[in-house]
């Protein structure tokens, strides 16, 4: 089996340690945090919408994504202290 992962970019993350890897899944999730909240506050504006699902569906996808992007947070916190 082949690492999808660029060697160098293996490199970058195994020279800078969990720092660099906590600051770029922070980032992506992030990302994908903002824009499931976006597209939750633009389903709700759009008006009625007949399928709660969807919207539930986003407010379980945002809560976990909350969690751990604070987790994150915090821990680049401990890092700079």
């Amino acid at each position: 089996m082949t690492p999808n992962l660029d060697p160098g970019l293996l490199g970058f993350f195994l020279s800078e340690g969990a720092a660099a890897l906590s600051g770029s899944v922070g980032l992506i999730l992030l990302g994908v945090l903002i824009t499931a909240l976006t597209a939750r506050v633009l389903l709700q504006a759009a008006g009625p919408f007949p399928h709660r699902d969807t919207l539930r569906l986003l407010g379980v996808v945002t809560v976990p994504l909350v969690i751990v992007f604070v987790l994150i947070v915090i821990e680049r916190f401990r890092t700079l202290a």
